[in-house]
């Protein structure tokens, strides 16, 4: 349950942080697909620093806050790119 909250609780983060325009989907475990049009690799680069120092204000209980780690990995579209590419090469960016 405590991980439903997290999760939950992240996502309501995430949307207030980002456009209207911005597309959230949540895959396995806990991560997220964040789609971010017209953005830039370095502008999105910098958004997810944000997010990252952000994330440290989370409204969680202190036990839950101490499981929360923000990672990113970014996949800038390029011509001929499907979908399923976009999420491997973000995911090798992970690390």
């Amino acid at each position: 349950e405590h991980y439903n909250d997290s999760i939950l609780a992240f996502s309501h983060f995430l949307r207030e942080r980002l456009r209207w325009a911005d597309f959230i989907a949540r895959c396995s475990g806990g991560r997220f697909i964040i789609v971010l049009p017209e953005t830039g690799q370095e502008e999105a680069s910098r958004l997810f620093d944000d997010i990252i120092n952000d994330s440290k204000n989370i409204d969680l209980p202190e036990e839950q806050q101490a499981a929360v780690e923000v990672r990113y990995g970014l996949a800038e579209w390029q011509k001929g790119n499907d979908p399923k590419m976009l999420v491997e090469r973000a995911s090798e960016a992970l690390g």
